[in-house]
């Protein structure tokens, strides 16, 4: 557990919260750009905007969405953290 922690894990980390925060449909449907997290959690918070558009109106449904947007958005500063890391 001493070693650097490398681009892959940090990748597979950041693929595994987009998971758990946007649940397995959203998931699957990204699943492509597994390799590319700043995508793929662009790709989740476009697909979260249009869950959250059908939700009108449920405002528990509504606040439960909001937060899977502002949990996107944390997770996006850390992806593009990630990308700007120079990696040996």
């Amino acid at each position: 557990m001493n070693n650097p922690t490398t681009k892959t894990e940090v990748y597979k980390a950041l693929s595994q919260l987009t998971a758990v925060i946007t649940g397995g449909k959203f998931a699957r449907a990204t699943k492509d750009l597994e390799n590319n997290p700043c995508q793929r959690i662009e790709h989740c918070h476009k697909l979260t905007l249009t869950e959250q558009a059908e939700s009108f109106g449920n405002q528990i449904k509504s606040a439960q969405i909001q937060r899977k947007v502002d949990s996107l958005n944390s997770l996006h500063t850390l992806a593009r953290l990630a990308d700007e890391v120079e990696w040996d």
